[in-house]
């Protein structure tokens, strides 16, 4: 609901590339465990390991990577990315951590993120 409500041009794309992901057995196993993962500890190895994982299996195939287009071309893209990326890490600390490591994952890979979710 929130990314339809905050990129609501993007979401029938987003939507389809999360179809396409289902097709993949490895993906899902990747979302099972990132749902997992905000019930861990912040700063539990597997969260590192988790966002390796996560990095690996989309700099393989970048078009199963989740992207929300238009996010950038939008006026406040920044907020609203910093709202559909940092939603719920007051409950689930461990997802902000996976979150940014995810990210520096990516950058490092040659993924332009256009905006950058703090580690702090």
């Amino acid at each position: 609901m929130l990314v339809r409500a905050l990129v609501p041009e993007g979401f029938d794309n987003y939507l389809a590339q999360i179809e396409r992901g289902l097709d993949d057995p490895r993906y899902v196993s990747l979302i099972q465990r990132c749902w997992r993962a905000g019930d861990w500890e912040p700063d539990a190895p597997r969260i590192d390991e988790l966002a390796v994982a996560l990095a690996e299996h989309f700099l393989a195939d970048p078009s199963l990577l989740p992207v929300l287009t238009g996010l950038q071309d939008r006026d406040a893209g920044a907020i609203r990315y910093e709202l559909l990326t940092r939603h719920g890490e007051d409950q689930k600390p461990a997802w902000a951590r996976l979150a940014a490591l995810n990210e520096a994952q990516l950058r490092s890979g040659g993924i332009d993120i256009a905006y950058q979710t703090p580690t702090d």
